[in-house]
């Protein structure tokens, strides 16, 4: 089983949408509640460089969002991109499941987690096996046979 992995629409509007509403706070913050005189011009000055360098790092962070093929073989979970293969230290966790989006952290190599968006409409053909690789289990125990419905 394969399924690739793009850069997230959805991810991109909620980001979009939790940024201009973040403006749209500041701003009324700024109208009325910022104090006054040279103070006033200092706190604006001041919210407004963060807010845009908060802006910038979290537009460069979606730019960066991983984006390759997310294999499971039978055995093992792998990841594959631009730079080659890895093989995952576990099976991706999942952190929430929309039926059609699925947001997993991936644990690789070094102990190092990788967040990534699926989406069913990126391959709707193999949404059902990548959900059911996702939800089973991988290695089973030896009294797994004996827990099955006859």
């Amino acid at each position: 089983m394969s399924y690739p992995v793009h850069a997230s629409r959805v991810v991109q509007w909620v980001w979009c949408a939790l940024i201009g509403g973040a403006a749209l706070v500041l701003m009324l913050w700024w109208w009325h509640g910022a104090g006054l005189g040279v103070a006033r011009w200092l706190r604006i000055g001041i919210s407004a460089a963060l807010f845009v360098g908060c802006a910038v790092v979290g537009w460069q962070a979606l730019q960066r969002m991983p984006q390759g093929h997310l294999r499971w073989d039978g055995q093992r979970w792998l990841w594959q991109h631009g730079d080659g293969e890895i093989v995952m230290q576990g099976a991706p966790v999942v952190v929430l499941d929309l039926q059609s989006l699925l947001v997993m952290a991936l644990c690789m190599q070094r102990g190092r987690r990788q967040m990534v968006v699926l989406q069913r409409h990126w391959a709707p053909a193999a949404w059902g096996d990548l959900r059911r690789a996702v939800y089973s289990v991988a290695h089973p125990t030896p009294d797994a046979a004996d827990n099955q419905m006859p």
